[in-house]
């Protein structure tokens, strides 16, 4: 098989969504094809990330464990394994994986995309102030192109608000909304938030921004006790439910 052909059917198979025939395409073409390593490399490690099937993951683990006998160093590698790692939350395994990679001489932006990395997983383990030490100084490298970073403000106000600053939380997240205004996850998270904290009024007002999204600027949405988010289900009958229990009116 050409090596066009093998990565044309790797992407066919991704948008179907058939991720393990693609792994195995993946496996065996990066056995019997090594002039196409560089290209299937980024192929192969997005269908395991992808991927909830832990034989796929625990794979890809290995190849990369296998590519690090022979280039200890290699921080895209390193990456990948943490960043699986991280999907299979084993953050034992990935701290010291990001750990390792910040004593490297990294270009700044492979810096940077480690501590952000670390922030999300000092996040997840509920290590809230390291989770700010290292996304701050993460957020330091991001002036020059502030529209590409938008989970990372996204993440910041996540932060501050498991650390209870509630106006530098809705701070972050507005960010955030300003430059992906059609991404109902970060409105729906400052919405749950201030439902938290009791301004339903201000919760309110970021609901009524979701249902306000163009239809085809966003995916379906339905009404969860009145609170909208994504589902692909009923979308006309589903958004009337939402805009009746929040008092807004009906399409």
């Amino acid at each position: 098989m050409g090596s066009n052909k093998v990565l044309k059917e790797l992407d066919e198979l991704v948008a179907r969504e058939e991720l393990t025939l693609a792994f195995q395409v993946f496996v065996s073409a990066w056995n019997s094809m090594p002039r196409l390593h560089s290209e299937l490399w980024h192929r192969g490690f997005s269908i395991a990330l992808t991927s909830d099937v832990p034989e796929i993951q625990d794979s890809f683990i290995k190849q990369c464990q296998r590519l690090l006998k022979e280039e200890p160093d290699n921080y895209d590698v390193l990456g990948k394994m943490a960043a699986l790692y991280d999907a299979k939350e084993l953050y034992a395994r990935s701290l010291p994986i990001y750990q390792r990679m910040l004593k490297m001489k990294l270009p700044p932006e492979i810096c940077r995309d480690v501590e952000y990395s670390l922030a999300m997983l000092y996040n997840s383990t509920k290590e809230f102030v390291l989770a700010k030490k290292y996304l701050s100084s993460a957020l330091l490298k991001t002036e020059d192109a502030p529209e590409f970073f938008t989970p990372y403000y996204a993440l910041m106000g996540e932060i501050e608000g498991n650390l209870g600053n509630l106006g530098a939380a809705v701070y972050w997240y507005d960010t955030a909304i300003t430059n992906d205004p059609y991404d109902s996850s970060w409105l729906r998270k400052c919405a749950l938030l201030l439902e938290t904290t009791g301004a339903k009024e201000k919760a309110k007002s970021y609901w009524e921004r979701i249902l306000a999204i163009p239809r085809n600027r966003l995916g379906e949405i339905v009404c969860d006790d009145g609170r909208p988010y994504w589902k692909e289900s009923e979308f006309r009958k589903d958004q009337k439910m939402a805009r009746k229990y929040l008092g807004i009116g009906t399409d």
